[in-house]
């Protein structure tokens, strides 16, 4: 899981773990505890939230991005963030994830 592809996986997770909309029939992290358990790794949801917690490299990370996406003024607010509306702005702009002002 060491892809751009791959990474997805865990920035919808970690959406998940904050209880926002990811748009998936089932649980981001779900799959990657399956993932890790079958590589005879366990990860368990208590670590998953732990990775994931405020002050984390994840939650530093994403409320950059969140902050770049709304200062580039491609959303007005970061409670309007989530899978569904970041991949309408990627089919509409094609760049989001090119663009310097739109990444990290």
């Amino acid at each position: 899981m060491n892809s751009n592809k791959a990474m997805v996986i865990w920035v919808a997770s970690y959406l998940q773990s904050k209880g926002k909309q990811v748009g998936w029939y089932h649980s981001p992290q779900q799959a990657l505890i399956d993932h890790f358990k079958a590589l005879n790794i366990e990860i368990t949801d208590d670590e998953l939230d732990a990775i994931f917690a405020n002050g984390e490299v994840f939650d530093t990370l994403i409320n950059e991005l969140e902050d770049k996406l709304v200062t580039a003024k491609l959303f007005s607010k970061k409670s309007e963030i989530n899978m569904l509306t970041l991949a309408g702005e990627q089919w509409a702009k094609g760049n989001l994830l090119n663009d310097e002002s739109t990444n990290l």
